[in-house]
Formats: structure tokens, sequence, C-alpha cells
């Protein structure tokens, strides 16, 4: 019972600390062309992903399968489909678990003009307070940067991700990689032992 009551005492506390305590825009900010096609293909992806991983039967084989082939599609447009996904991201009535699986189109899509809104993304729910209402897409947008970017990054999101970001402007995906594979510590080479010697 105590146990149930600090449960509950916690989720009010982290709801009051919220200034912002509906839903709330991340991304519809910057003005931009619509693309048919790309509105299209995130439509795709809304239908097929459209299942939860923590329902009781868990979705079909199947149902994985169409909802791989539909992100596999949209990747495939690249920057267009980045930035229709975001915007698809700030609709109210999106199924949850769909938007992981934006998300992941919008890091695999790997466009570096996607990094800035993404970090902006993450200021503002951070300025949203503790218990708003999309603090549980936090990690999936680091998640997102981390793919189009290479970087893994440990502490504040928000905060982490705009340094970050303020000393890489301007880096195209490949300078970034190459970055990556230069701090990436190499294997060291044993010398082979022959019998005998």
């Amino acid at each position: 019972m105590k146990r149930h009551l600090l449960s509950l005492s916690l989720l009010f506390t982290c709801a009051a600390q919220a200034t912002e305590t509906g839903h709330y825009s991340l991304f519809q900010h910057r003005p931009h062309e619509r693309d048919a096609d790309a509105e299209k293909s995130i439509e795709r992806v809304v239908t097929e992903c459209g299942y939860s991983d923590m329902s009781r039967m868990g979705p079909s084989e199947i149902r994985r399968s169409a909802c791989h082939v539909a992100e596999r599609g949209a990747i495939t447009l690249g920057a267009r489909v980045a930035r229709a996904a975001m915007d698809r991201l700030d609709d109210e009535g999106l199924f949850g678990p769909v938007r992981i699986h934006l998300y992941s189109v919008v890091g695999r899509a790997a466009d570096v003009g996607a990094i800035e809104p993404l970090v902006e993304a993450l200021e503002r729910e951070n300025k949203a307070g503790l218990g708003n209402e999309r603090q549980f897409e936090r990690h999936a947008i680091a998640s997102a940067l981390t793919a189009i970017t290479y970087a893994t990054l440990e502490g504040t999101p928000a905060i982490q991700w705009r340094e970050w970001a303020d000393a890489h402007r301007d880096r195209t995906r490949e300078e970034l990689l190459a970055e990556h594979l230069a701090a990436t510590p190499k294997p060291q080479q044993h010398a082979a032992v022959h019998p005998g010697s």
C-alpha cells in the first residue's frame, strides 16, 4: 500500500513539475514544402507498424515483416521522408508505438539536415519539464541522432546534443563517419606464435 501511494505521489509530483500539461509540438516550427510521395510513404509506415510489442499475443511475423518493408521503402526517400516523418510525429492522435518506428525512419534516412530539428525537439521536450506528455520520446530522438551522426552521448540529451551540434555544424555524414572511425580504438594485433619457436 505504501509503495502504491509513493508511486501515485511521484506521478502527481511529475505532473505538477511539467510546464506542458498536454500535447505540444516538437517539430512544426519551420516552414517547408510538403511532399506528397514522402507523406504517402510515412502513412504506410503508420498503417503497417501500428501494433504494440507489449500486447498479450504480440504482432505476427507477417505484421512485423510488413512493417519492416514499409520502413525500408520509406528510407529510400532520404531527406524527404525524414521531414515528413517529423511532421507526422506531431500528430496528437498518433498511436504511441508507431512513434518509435517513425523515429527509426528519421535516423535511418541518414539526413544531416534532420540533426538540428531533432536537437531543437530535445530542447523543447526538456523545457516542457518532468512529467510532460512527450518525455518518453526523448530516448527515441537521441537514438535517431546517433543513427545519423554515429555519436553516442551521455548526460542530459538536450544539453549534450546541443553542444555536439554546435561543434559539428555543416559537417557531411561522410565527415562524421571519418571522425567516428578515427576515434574508435583499433583492435590490438598479436604476433602469431609458431610451434617450436
